[in-house]
């Protein structure tokens, strides 16, 4: 096993499944290890240079946790985070950032 696999392990465990490609590099990863991932079907492109791990389901928080991924100065918002902090109920309308 790679000597990064538990860091990664643990790293999508609390990352809703998502890392950028700069995080995968400060996990030890190497971009050629990277692009070998997602050719292998390993790691979904969610955005350029945002990842989400094939062993994680698609859900609301990890299309939120990618887009803030992305952009460092997006926000979640609206209705997207009245329905995360249970304000409110709103009917499933997509991601509001």
């Amino acid at each position: 096993m790679p000597t990064w696999q538990h860091a990664l392990d643990e790293w999508f465990r609390t990352h809703h499944g998502i890392a950028t490609n700069g995080e995968l590099l400060d996990l030890g990863l190497s971009q050629r290890t990277i692009g070998r991932m997602v050719a292998d079907g390993r790691l979904i492109t969610m955005q350029p240079g945002v990842f989400r791990s094939a062993q994680w389901p698609a859900s609301t928080l990890a299309t939120m946790r990618a887009a803030c991924a992305r952009n460092l100065q997006a926000l979640v918002g609206i209705t997207s985070a009245c329905a995360e902090w249970g304000l409110r109920r709103v009917p499933d309308l997509g991601v509001h950032l």
